[in-house]
């Protein structure tokens, strides 16, 4: 089990971005009660997959800090609004636990399951060419989840297209992704569940 702090550090080392950022997003999602919280030392909190997977898009996302709490709600409010083809939503297609989610869940949701399965079933993913690639889109929020093996599987969570939130067309063609894969998705994994990324 690994704290706050070993997560911070860890996603620092994977993604290069500082420890100090990584940090600032850490304490605003734990100030808003989205990041588990505890003590220190022997009493600190220990992460979850959600935790990992909250603080992997917020810092994927980038911004401001003060603007990392608005784009946690809008990831929140996301779902699957494209797939490779039809049958490639989760439910229809044998991926470990993510067949079990919900209908509704949302981006947040399928990267901490992601880690999950990648963690607890490797062999999920099987072929010479195998990855899985979570991809953050700003600042019109919106993520997909790219799974390349044997059959491979890409979905979009975006947010309602006729939302408020949904500012795409504000008159800005800007775009930014950033994006991680296989080997950050399997050291958080460890991470979370053995306490070291190694």
């Amino acid at each position: 089990m690994a704290t706050p702090g070993q997560l911070v550090s860890c996603l620092a080392d994977l993604t290069g971005i500082p420890v100090g950022t990584i940090t600032l997003y850490d304490r605003a999602l734990s100030e808003a009660g989205y990041r588990t919280k505890s003590g220190r030392g022997r009493s600190a909190a220990q992460v979850t997959s959600r935790d990992a997977s909250l603080l992997l898009i917020t810092t994927l996302n980038g911004g401001p800090v003060k603007d990392c709490l608005s784009a946690v709600e809008k990831f929140s409010a996301t779902t699957i609004r494209y797939a490779l083809d039809a049958s490639d939503t989760w439910s229809q297609r044998s991926f470990g636990r993510m067949a079990e989610l919900p209908r509704d869940h949302n981006f947040i949701d399928a990267v901490a399951t992601l880690i999950d399965c990648l963690h607890k079933d490797p062999a999920l993913l099987s072929g010479i060419y195998r990855d899985a690639i979570v991809e953050v889109h700003s600042p019109y929020p919106h993520g997909y989840i790219r799974i390349y093996s044997v059959s491979p599987i890409s979905v979009r969570y975006t947010i309602d297209p006729k939302s408020s939130d949904n500012d795409y067309f504000a008159g800005r063609d800007y775009h930014e992704v950033r994006s991680v894969g296989l080997q950050t998705l399997l050291k958080l994994g460890r991470l979370i569940y053995e306490g070291t990324p190694q």
